[in-house]
């Protein structure tokens, strides 16, 4: 049976972070894709985005991440999105109603 390597690796801080033992099975190499050749993959590359995080909830408990393209202000994703932070919002509202 197949493993699956659900390690995360972020630069070279983890380096030694997550190695597999010398006794677990060594997974098999796929071969290498070629990334450039997809349709809008020099569009993507030609956008500069800013990245902006902030908070949301009654408490400012949750967090949100927006892209934006730096020419623009246009955002590009939210996540989540601003209607999911309102739904959230709307049915906290309403569990505090009802817990009172």
């Amino acid at each position: 049976m197949n493993s699956i390597d659900t390690r995360i690796v972020i630069g070279p801080i983890a380096a030694d972070f997550g190695q597999r033992s010398k006794s677990e099975p060594q997974p098999e190499k796929l071969p290498a894709k070629d990334v450039k050749s997809g349709p809008d993959i020099a569009e993507f590359n030609a956008v500069q985005t800013d990245v902006s995080f902030s908070t949301y909830g009654p408490h400012g408990e949750r967090t949100a991440i927006v892209v934006k393209n730096q020419e623009t202000g246009e955002v590009i994703r939210e996540i989540p999105s601003e209607e999911m932070q309102k739904l959230y919002a709307k049915i906290q509202a309403m569990l505090a109603k009802n817990s009172r």
